[in-house]
C-alpha cells in the first residue's frame, strides 16, 4: 500500500482539566479520503512547566472527542544543562478514517508543541 509521509504540528496552551472530551481540544491530524496512519507523537514544553497532564483525543466525523491517552508532565525548569520537558509517545498505529481527527489538550495553562508523524494512505 502506497502512502505519503507528513508531519503535523500544533501549539497548545489553554488549560483543560476535562477528560470527557469537552473544553479546549486542538485538532492535530485529520484523516484524508483514504485514511491516515499516525505512528508517533512527540510533546515538548516551550518553557518551564509544572506537574500536569497532556491528553490525546480522537474524534469521529461530526462526533465528540474521546480520550485516547494521558501523558504525565513532570515539573521541569529548563536551563543550560536541563532541556524543557519532552515526551515521545510511541503508539500502536492509530488509523484515522476520512475526516476523523486526533487532537490534544493540556491540563495546565502552559505552552507545548505537539508533533505527529503520519502516513496518508493511498
Amino acid at each position: 500500500m502506497a502512502h505519503t509521509l507528513r508531519v503535523e504540528n500544533i501549539t497548545i496552551s489553554t488549560a483543560n482539566t476535562n477528560t470527557n472530551g469537552t473544553g479546549t481540544i486542538t485538532a492535530l491530524v485529520t484523516g484524508t479520503n483514504q485514511g491516515t496512519r499516525v505512528d508517533y507523537v512527540v510533546v515538548k514544553a516551550i518553557a518551564n512547566v509544572t506537574a500536569g497532564m497532556i491528553r490525546l483525543f480522537t474524534k469521529e466525523n461530526g462526533g465528540s472527542w474521546v480520550l485516547l491517552a494521558e501523558l504525565p508532565v513532570t515539573q521541569t525548569t529548563g536551563n543550560a544543562f536541563t532541556p524543557f520537558w519532552t515526551s515521545p509517545y510511541r503508539i500502536p498505529a492509530i488509523y484515522l478514517g476520512h475526516n476523523q481527527q486526533l487532537g490534544a489538550s493540556t491540563n495546565n495553562a502552559e505552552s507545548f508543541t505537539v508533533t505527529a508523524m503520519c502516513a496518508d494512505l493511498q
